[in-house]
């Protein structure tokens, strides 16, 4: 509901009607380019950094699976051990005359 009535340096102004009131309301005009070359740097860091999260992520499953494969054969080891069963409590006390 704006009338575009002129503009001058950096700004555009406009009428705008809203029922019975009328008022003058300024836009100024922004410079897009900067903007969007900040947008464009931004990217390109977030780009950056979620290629060396993804270097580190898989180097984390990499050890993870090393890991893994470690407490397996661990595992594995200590199931094939045979333990002696224990004594009794009551056995291992010794009388001394």
């Amino acid at each position: 509901m704006g009338r575009h009535i002129g503009r001058s340096r950096g700004r555009t102004i406009y009428r705008e009607f809203d029922g019975p009131t009328v008022w003058t309301v300024t836009a100024y005009n922004i410079d897009l380019s900067t903007v969007n070359s900040s947008l464009i740097t931004n990217l390109d860091a977030v780009q950056r950094d979620n290629v060396l999260l993804n270097s580190n992520l898989l180097n984390s499953q990499t050890e993870l699976t090393a890991l893994k494969r470690q407490f397996e054969t661990y595992v594995n080891s200590v199931s094939k051990i045979k333990f002696a069963p224990k004594t009794p409590l009551s056995m291992e006390i010794r009388f001394f005359p």
